[in-house]
């Protein structure tokens, strides 16, 4: 499954990010809302996984 990841701290990012690829997931990591916005926009993804708190805007 092809999945979106918004996290703006990057260490919490990385653990996430290593835990769906192993579960043979395609993850593409975006670190603010306003780049995490636009790309679901297109119906790229699946499915995605959001932080409340996100640089540029909340989650």
């Amino acid at each position: 499954m092809k999945l979106l990841l918004a996290e703006d701290d990057p260490e919490p990012a990385e653990h996430i990010v290593d835990a769906l690829q192993e579960r043979a997931h395609t993850v593409r990591d975006v670190g603010d809302g306003t780049e995490g916005l636009g790309r679901p926009l297109m119906g790229e993804y699946a499915a995605l996984i959001v932080d409340c708190m996100l640089t540029g805007m909340d989650g």
